[in-house]
């Protein structure tokens, strides 16, 4: 399933600082890794920080011009942060991995 995809901000659930920090931070580091194993041409998540983390993905893929959305939820539970993703295909809204 190669084809071409971007990282958006992930919504962060609740109000918190370090969520804050790994609503950008994460995604960056995502981009960066999936860049560098090839067989995906991977849009710079900077591209996706307009929409915001709540942004639908079938209109981020359609104004970035991409095949894939990877976006994902934050939440934080005392010292766990549970970081929910879904890759989202721009044709249908299909999820196509979880």
């Amino acid at each position: 399933m190669a084809g071409s995809l971007v990282v958006a901000p992930f919504h962060v659930l609740q109000d918190d600082a370090v969520l804050a920090v790994l609503q950008h931070g994460a995604p960056e580091a995502i981009t960066a890794a999936l860049a560098n194993r090839g067989g995906w041409r991977v849009v710079s998540n900077r591209a996706a920080r307009r929409f915001g983390g709540d942004a639908d993905p079938q209109t981020i893929a359609r104004e970035l011009r991409v095949d894939h959305v990877l976006s994902g939820t934050l939440l934080r539970g005392g010292h766990r942060v549970r970081a929910t993703l879904q890759l989202v295909a721009a044709k249908d809204a299909a999820v196509v991995w979880s």
